[in-house]
């Protein structure tokens, strides 16, 4: 058995590793995560209609979809390798998915899982596996990103309110309380309504109306501690409020927010799923799970079942998994609910 003692000389970290560890759902939640996570930074390996190796005019390419997925390149040297079939000496290596999101075969659409298309292809004769894995990228970034942003803006935010307290306090949380009485949602819709439609778009959209809670978790740890010994010893010393405020005060206010992010990416995730069935999400053809639930509304008495069943089971397990990940967070920061 560990004491006291060595649990303050590990580090707070190491012993909330350790406690993590032990929660097995939190386990399981985090092994999705990383899971989706190399599915989407491997996107383009995955699934591509660009071989992972190939033998071209006499000279060797080694991943050209990772090479011609770089905004530097020409579009025209994507174009040679797109749907390269090998001639005479040519050999190549294809992806597991042989087939880009954007591929369109029209005499295949709506076919149903089969060996050439694992999960089925949409309306468009695309391939449904190949846009879910291009469309994991795209849920993760905005969910990530849309939470940073949200970082970004609550974290000061907070910190400053509940540091100086006062009217400071009392004109951030006014700020605070107005952006909460109004419906997310319905202000999302009013906002991308009225802006260019991009996955952009919806990131900081997203991030800008989701950063009042972390402005309140940071606040209340603020209030917690502007009054500690290490607080008032800081001052002492001569510490300007910028320093004491980000320097002492914010890393020991940091743990509830780790906790409030990861229910945050899931939110996000399932914000930006609602916002593609209703037609207000990333502009075609960029794949999303979402864009693909909203075929199926099309579609509906037309059997199409694998419309529905993949990408609902896709954004289901995702939002559960980073759900899982925050209740073993939660539980294994705060000493009460270690066991």
């Amino acid at each position: 058995m560990r004491t006291a003692l060595q649990q303050e000389k590990e580090g707070f970290w190491r012993v909330t590793w350790r406690h993590f560890r032990r929660n097995p759902l939190g386990m399981a939640g985090l092994s999705v995560i990383l899971f989706l996570v190399v599915i989407a930074l491997g996107a383009p390996v995955l699934a591509n209609d660009i071989p992972l190796i190939m033998k071209h005019n006499e000279r060797t390419y080694v991943l050209p979809a990772v090479i011609t997925y770089s905004p530097l390149l020409s579009e025209g040297l994507y174009n040679n390798f797109r749907a390269w079939e090998p001639g005479e000496g040519e050999y190549g290596v294809r992806p597991i998915v042989p087939f880009s999101p954007r591929n369109q075969f029209i005499r295949e659409r709506n076919e149903g899982p089969s060996a050439r298309h694992w999960l089925g292809t949409d309306d468009r004769g695309r391939s449904v596996l190949s846009r879910m894995i291009w469309g994991t990228r795209v849920s993760l970034s905005i969910g990530i990103i849309a939470v940073g942003i949200s970082l970004i803006i609550g974290i000061p935010m907070g910190a400053i309110a509940g540091y100086y307290g006062g009217w400071v306090d009392s004109i951030i949380l006014r700020i605070i309380e107005i952006m909460m009485s109004v419906p997310t949602f319905f202000l999302l819709l009013a906002c991308i309504a009225f802006l260019p439609q991009s996955i952009y778009t919806i990131m900081a959209v997203i991030g800008l109306l989701s950063w009042m809670g972390i402005a309140r978790l940071v606040r209340g740890e603020f209030i917690r501690l502007r009054d500690s010994e290490f607080v008032v010893a800081a001052r002492a010393a001569g510490f300007g409020a910028p320093r004491v405020i980000f320097r002492h005060v914010l890393p020991n206010a940091l743990s509830p927010v780790f906790v409030s992010a990861t229910f945050g990416v899931a939110g996000a995730i399932l914000m930006e799923s609602g916002l593609s069935f209703l037609g207000f999400g990333a502009p075609p053809p960029t794949a999303t799970w979402g864009e693909l639930l909203q075929q199926s509304q099309r579609l509906i008495g037309t059997g199409v079942w694998w419309l529905v069943v993949f990408p609902g089971a896709a954004v289901f397990v995702t939002v559960t998994a980073f759900n899982l990940v925050g209740d073993a967070l939660r539980d294994a920061m705060d000493p009460r609910f270690r066991g």
